[in-house]
């Protein structure tokens, strides 16, 4: 964490041309774009659930205009045997769909700090950039969306459980680097899937 991390943010030419990124990710022109990123199941275990409220959602036109998911998977995910994720219930969710596309970091060892990848970090700052809307629980993504002037969502639910307040995911939110920004108005916690769309259609007024 810190401040370096964002100097390519802000370098101009780093992210990638829009065609290469349409390309890339396999997304129409004309669909607008949600990036939904997902945390680590030690934090948030839900995310595929979401991901299938998102699906339905679509599909059954609550969201209207044919968006494009972007899955932008977390690097603790991808390799970490212990906090890490099965990747085939993500990638299942695209079967028999055109909704989902899917980032997926190139990671090559979780357990020490390291210095990401120049090409993952091209990734994580297109798809911020091309992006509508990104969707998150709590997460640094949200920063990463400011830096790119990308509005953020916070998902404050636990998928369809109902889990106390003292336990939900909803807590994080109240940690201070988050409760601070959220002080400013500078994103939405939708607390339920009809908020959720909500929150997603207030964006366009």
């Amino acid at each position: 964490t810190g401040p370096l991390q964002f100097d390519n943010f802000y370098e101009e030419g780093f992210a990638m041309a829009k065609e290469d990124f349409y390309s890339k990710f396999a997304i129409e022109k004309s669909r607008p774009i949600i990036v939904f990123g997902t945390i680590t199941p030690k934090y948030f275990r839900y995310n595929v659930a979401v991901l299938a409220m998102l699906k339905d959602l679509i599909q059954t036109s609550q969201i209207k205009g044919n968006p494009k998911v972007l899955v932008r998977i977390h690097p603790q995910v991808v390799k970490d045997p212990v906090h890490g994720d099965n990747l085939d219930n993500y990638l299942a969710l695209a079967n028999g769909n055109n909704i989902f596309s899917f980032s997926i970091p190139e990671i090559d060892e979780w357990a020490s700090i390291q210095v990401p990848k120049e090409t993952d970090y091209k990734d994580l700052i297109s798809i911020l950039t091309y992006a509508d809307i990104c969707i998150a629980s709590a997460s640094t993504l949200i920063f990463d969306s400011f830096a790119c002037d990308t509005r953020f969502i916070g998902i404050g639910f636990d998928g369809n459980e109902k889990v106390p307040r003292h336990k939900s995911v909803r807590r994080m939110f109240e940690f201070e680097h988050y409760k601070n920004v959220y002080k400013l108005g500078a994103f939405s916690i939708p607390e339920s899937k009809e908020e959720l769309v909500l929150f997603i259609y207030a964006y366009d007024e």
